[in-house]
């Protein structure tokens, strides 16, 4: 009976401790809230939530600036590599320049031009005229006759070992080995001979740079046909005596096939064709006499042509254009 009596006691003992631990923790809960949150009416500072919150926003921006400085140090790493790939790219052509053989290049760029002019070309809308299927470059074979056509088509024109085909529109008898296939459209041609004249112009400007008076001497680029001023109002040399002169016919054929061939010489001086057909009379010495120089008033009223070297981009760009299409014509008739 006495041990349950002190067993009682124990237990009365244990809640009245219990309940007094969880008064202890209620005001500790309490005076917790009081320091963590101000009293109505009264300026705190900020809470705990509040400080967390702002910690967060803290980090994110911290992150943000962290990915725009990743993104700026690429994008630094990207511009610094197209400088230098820039300083290569031009220091390779200086070398190129100063070590290789410049005439050998310009040389080749000459062939490339004259064989991307020479090459035949699609328009890019342009059809088969036998199977009516749109026409594409390298799939496409163009005749001597500059008739085009896809490239089963024309081996389907002569089957076996004939070495002849027959063009199904002109009917002209076209070999085999004249068959050339068609690997450019217009556009892309042009793009090409852009590149060529590209080419040509920084090899040339750097020409300009160390020139000498030999290469001022050497023939344009592209020849339009233009005279220098000094060989315009250069006059003739007069000839040595001799026994017996040239005919006078020969020399009027000459002068005709002069004009022909530098028409735009022969527009700039009024009268000089009908100057230059008149025979010369020989003097009393035997001497042949030499024409009077013709006027050089006339010919400063004349429009001014400037050649192709000395031309704006747009000026040599319409001529290009104009070749080509007088190429296209050509083909089309």
């Amino acid at each position: 009976m006495k041990t349950l009596r002190s067993l009682k006691r124990d237990v009365t003992d244990l809640q009245k401790k219990n309940a007094q631990l969880q008064e202890d923790l209620t005001h500790a809960l309490e005076a917790a809230e009081n320091v963590s949150q101000p009293k109505p009416g009264k300026r705190g500072g900020p809470s705990v939530k509040q400080l967390q919150t702002k910690v967060d926003g803290l980090r994110k921006q911290v992150a943000e600036l962290e990915r725009s400085r990743q993104r700026d140090k690429r994008k630094i790493s990207q511009l610094r590599a197209k400088e230098i790939r820039k300083d290569a790219e031009e220091l390779q052509d200086q070398a190129d320049f100063e070590v290789g053989d410049t005439a050998h290049k310009m040389r080749k760029l000459l062939r490339r031009f004259h064989d991307l002019m020479l090459a035949p070309s699609l328009e890019g809308d342009e059809d088969c005229k036998i199977c009516f299927d749109k026409l594409e470059p390298r799939n496409s074979i163009s005749l001597t006759c500059e008739h085009v056509f896809c490239k089963p088509c024309t081996q389907k024109l002569a089957p076996g070992y004939e070495d002849s085909v027959r063009c199904p529109e002109c009917r002209r008898e076209v070999l085999k080995d004249d068959l050339e296939t068609v690997d450019y459209l217009a556009s892309d041609q042009w793009d090409a001979l852009l590149d060529v004249a590209k080419q040509w112009a920084k090899m040339d400007r750097r020409r300009g740079e160390i020139g000498t008076s030999d290469e001022e001497q050497q023939e344009e680029f592209i020849d339009d046909g233009r005279e220098t001023s000094e060989s315009s109002s250069k006059p003739e040399p007069e000839q040595a005596e001799s026994s017996s002169p040239p005919p006078v016919v020969g020399k009027r054929r000459l002068t005709r096939r002069t004009l022909e061939r530098s028409p735009s010489v022969a527009s700039s001086v009024p009268g000089e064709e009908e100057v230059r057909q008149v025979p010369e009379a020989d003097d009393a010495d035997g001497r042949i006499s030499t024409p009077p120089p013709v006027e050089s008033s006339g010919s400063q009223d004349a429009p001014h042509t400037p050649s192709y070297a000395a031309s704006p981009v747009s000026v040599k760009r319409r001529r290009l254009e104009q070749l080509a299409e007088s190429r296209n014509k050509k083909r089309r008739v």
